[in-house]
């Protein structure tokens, strides 16, 4: 699957992004913000794309964040359905030379109305830990609300931190999409482009 925005690809990940991404997620800036580990090998993205790469499914979205201008990799993002413990099933990261431009919205805003796009998904759940401004930033922007705290590892820092839960709803969602003049497409693999 691909979604396009005004100036982005989001795609499935390729075993090709593999060097690209270890270059972004050895970044101290962002790794410190993920539960991944650090730092970040080669064996770590090649290992963690091609579970991805099976796990292709219905409500099942880990994509390459793509900027159209030069085809450069700067980001990851996700939505999943998870097991029923799992209290999280979204997520984003960007390379921090890409933070300030408005590409997390327009990368969340796109991911948000493909989930939604589906009628049985009604919520998404998300988090971030405290210290992370940006991403409560963003969170809020789009609508979430936080329900809840818990303690989640942070392999950069090497402890256990508070991470905020949030949660969007569709109707939330809906509120903020309708003051917007954004629009995207979804292309599935060897078929026709749609304009959601």
């Amino acid at each position: 699957m691909r979604v396009e925005t005004d100036r982005l690809i989001l795609r499935n990940w390729q075993l090709t992004d593999a060097e690209d991404l270890v270059k972004l997620l050895n970044n101290f800036e962002i790794a410190k913000n993920l539960t991944i580990p650090f730092p970040y090998t080669l064996d770590d993205a090649i290992s963690w794309i091609k579970k991805n790469m099976q796990k292709s499914k219905r409500n099942y979205y880990y994509f390459a964040v793509i900027r159209k201008s030069d085809n450069a990799l700067i980001g990851g993002t996700s939505l999943a359905l998870q097991d029923e413990k799992e209290m999280d099933n979204g997520g984003i990261w960007l390379d921090a030379s890409c933070h300030g431009q408005g590409l997390g919205t327009e990368v969340w805003t796109a991911m948000s109305r493909l989930w939604f796009a589906d009628k049985n998904n009604n919520v998404i759940y998300s988090g971030y830990f405290s210290y992370n401004k940006a991403s409560e930033k963003l969170h809020k922007k789009v609508g979430y609300k936080e329900f809840g705290v818990r303690k989640q590892l942070c392999p950069a820092l090497g402890k256990e931190v508070d991470e905020i839960l949030v949660k969007l709803t569709r109707n939330d969602f809906e509120k903020y999409y309708r003051t917007l003049d954004f629009e995207f497409k979804v292309r599935e693999d060897n078929a026709q482009t749609n304009e959601m």
